[in-house]
């Protein structure tokens, strides 16, 4: 018998679970392709669902688990936990480049504020990927919800608080601090314990501004295959930079460069001959009979007038309104 528990609507018992769940992997459209034929983990499905107390049908569209068995869930479904939970999340700073927000805590427990930055993004080698580098803004709120979630609410996403593209990448695991970061990008100083970049790098970054965006992203693959891509590589404007950033900005600069080549090199008019007079009707066509032979009229009347002479048999009456006479 199926019973009910809040907003779980499934079976408790076992053997009732195992009968539902050998039903359910028979299914070709809904259930998930993990899932079918798979009803042993679509009993512990259950159990997930049973713990966030959601309905199955949220549970195997949201939940996600990684290969070793590392729960996460979509920023839709932790959104919804948070504001079930009476929880607010407070919005500090959102734009392309950071995320910041405030997750104050309806329990009156406390919360706290987490960020999440773009420069976060490119020492994780996010931005090589299409939807990063497309919508920026939309994947660092994401990333700042999951970690408010994490560090203030762990009691309403019970260890699934990472998102599967963090499962993906195996970023699963304690935040790693800005300090921890900043020093694994500054590896170099000078005598005075200034940053200085490393000599590897400074030769690995020379004549990056005369590169293509194809020849560029091949470097940023290569950066991240050298272990150089967290690298300190200077400041410019008091901003520090790692050999990722300086690649970013050079691509920025490379694509933005082509595409004003392209439009420089593109005729006006796509092309197309030019039209005069008549429309539609392009100049070449309008000094010829219907046999394919030139006519004798002026082309500089054609040309200047848009028709033939009166005279010709070409000669294409001005257009009138209706009711109206030509004139």
């Amino acid at each position: 018998m199926v019973q009910l528990r809040g907003r779980y609507a499934g079976p408790l018992e076992p053997a009732e679970q195992w009968r539902y769940a050998q039903a359910l992997a028979r299914g070709r459209t809904v259930i998930p392709t993990d899932y079918r034929a798979n009803p042993g983990d679509l009993v512990a499905l259950m159990g997930h669902a049973i713990a966030l107390d959601i309905p199955l049908p949220v549970a195997w569209t949201h939940l996600h688990f990684s290969a070793d068995g590392k729960g996460g869930m979509s920023g839709i479904l932790m959104y919804g936990l948070l504001v079930r939970a009476g929880h607010r999340v407070n919005i500090l700073r959102a734009d392309d480049h950071e995320v910041c927000a405030q997750l104050v805590r309806g329990d009156g427990l406390p919360g706290g504020q987490a960020r999440w930055s773009i420069r976060e993004a490119m020492r994780a080698d996010l931005l090589l990927t299409t939807r990063w580098r497309r919508y920026p803004g939309d994947m660092l709120w994401w990333r700042c919800l999951a970690r408010l979630a994490r560090r203030f609410a762990p009691d309403v996403v019970l260890g699934l608080g990472y998102l599967p593209e963090e499962l993906e990448t195996g970023a699963v695991g304690d935040d790693p601090t800005e300090a921890t970061e900043a020093t694994e990008a500054t590896e170099a100083v000078d005598a005075d314990g200034n940053a200085v970049p490393r000599a590897d790098v400074m030769e690995f970054l020379a004549g990056v501004d005369t590169l293509s965006w194809a020849d560029l992203r091949r470097k940023m693959k290569k950066a991240v295959d050298l272990g150089l891509h967290g690298l300190y590589a200077g400041t410019v404007d008091s901003v520090p930079l790692t050999v990722q950033d300086t690649l970013i900005n050079a691509g920025n600069r490379a694509v933005a460069a082509e595409e004003a080549q392209r439009e420089a090199d593109t005729p006006p008019g796509d092309g197309l001959p030019p039209t005069v007079g008549v429309p539609n009707t392009p100049v070449v066509d309008l000094g010829r009979t219907t046999t394919g032979m030139a006519c004798k009229c002026p082309l500089e009347h054609i040309v200047s007038t848009g028709n033939h002479l009166p005279a010709c048999g070409q000669y294409r009456p001005p257009f009138a309104p209706k009711g109206g006479e030509q004139r």
